[in-house]
């Protein structure tokens, strides 16, 4: 959920199993950030290794908050260390909006030192997905 919205407020989590659950399964659970409820999975699996059983869980979100300082954050992070230059984002991100994982119709653009044409912007798309922003 931070990874997405770079803006700590209080979660609280609801799920199906009072305690962690001891056999494999999908269970549902809801987190609530800022009052905002938000659905997600987690997946308990086992491995067996030396004889020994071990549990192993995944966290898998269904919809998330997506702000605009978490996507501007995450391309001045991503495009300074790549070199990029004159970047800039969508102007009509919202400052907070719940959204689906997968692509997001918000972009951001860039230019390169040394470009052929320096006139022309490069193209990032913002994705969200199960570890949080990509724009790319």
């Amino acid at each position: 959920m931070l990874s997405t919205t770079w803006v700590q407020r209080p979660i609280e989590t609801d799920c199906e199993f009072d305690r962690f659950p001891s056999r494999p399964g999908t269970y549902r659970c809801t987190v609530t950030y800022d009052g905002i409820e938000l659905p997600f999975q987690v997946r308990i699996g086992v491995i067996t290794r030396d004889g020994r059983r071990s549990l192993t869980y995944k966290v898998i979100p269904e919809k998330t908050v997506l702000t605009k300082k978490a996507v501007l954050g995450e391309f001045w992070r991503g495009g300074t260390t790549m070199g990029y230059t004159e970047m800039r984002c969508d102007d009509d991100i919202p400052a907070r909006e719940v959204v689906e994982l997968g692509p997001t119709p918000y972009s951001c653009y860039y230019k390169t030192k040394g470009s052929k044409d320096a006139r022309y912007y490069h193209l990032a798309r913002v994705h969200v997905t199960e570890n949080g922003l990509e724009i790319h």
